[in-house]
């Protein structure tokens, strides 16, 4: 399937969804976004995948936003919330509202939305020469829509650091942070992302939806109720499977 330089597959019980514009950095466009939403949400609602991978073309993951022809001017506050900042929450709620984890695959940069979009998967898995990095203070503009997508895995003190000195760091650090969940070698990258990937796809979606949907929810009951909840969940799914 391909729609506005977005392709997308399934094979194994795995949709892989690709951003085609390597030669650009896979900068994405608003048009790009509301296609990687409507696939999101596509692919997490069918039963017969167990993941969704974000595997851009190129040497980079994702460059930032394509702000080309893109203007402000004239357009009221509510256009500018309605029009333009709601397709980029919207794609991060997308994220988190798919049935199935999403994982990023993250080769060379990932830079402001990018950062944001790889940070805010459920698993985010990066080659050792990746870099990450949140420049947009240095353009005037207050990162506050690339902050909501991860500040549930970036401690504050890291995050903070990340947004106010927009500097780039490597996977290493990153993942001291809490942006990446693993890292491997630039040259096995792409067999072990395979790997891992496969393994996911042989776990059963009841268990997947789970174990995602406790994640989400858990961390803001209080300490008994998360209790509640985790035996609960664990029961019905006991005796569902």
């Amino acid at each position: 399937m391909a729609a506005s330089q977005i392709s997308s597959r399934i094979d194994g019980g795995i949709a892989t969804i690709d951003f085609n514009r390597p030669g650009v950095g896979n900068t994405i466009t608003r048009d790009m976004m509301r296609d990687l939403t409507r696939l999101l949400g596509t692919f997490g609602s069918d039963p017969s995948v167990k993941g969704i991978a974000l595997r851009p073309a190129g040497a980079s993951f994702c460059e930032g936003r394509d702000r080309a022809g893109e203007s402000l001017k004239d357009m009221t506050a509510h256009a500018v919330r309605t029009e333009v900042l709601s397709v980029i929450l919207d794609l991060y709620g997308a994220v988190q509202a798919a049935a199935v984890p999403v994982v990023a695959c993250v080769k060379g940069k990932a830079l402001g939305f990018g950062a944001a979009l790889a940070g805010c998967c459920d698993v985010t898995l990066a080659a050792d020469t990746a870099r990450f990095s949140f420049p947009e203070i240095e353009h005037k503009t207050p990162p506050t829509l690339a902050m909501t997508a991860v500040m549930r895995s970036v401690q504050r003190k890291s995050l903070g650091y990340l947004i106010y000195s927009a500097e780039e760091v490597d996977a290493s650090m990153a993942q001291g942070m809490g942006l990446v969940s693993r890292i491997f070698p630039e040259q096995a990258f792409d067999r072990e992302v395979d790997r891992f990937l496969a393994t996911l796809a042989t776990r059963p979606r009841l268990t997947l939806e789970t174990v995602k949907r406790f994640q989400n929810k858990a961390a803001t009951l209080e300490p008994d109720m998360m209790s509640e909840y985790a035996g609960t969940l664990m029961a019905l799914v006991r005796t569902a499977i």
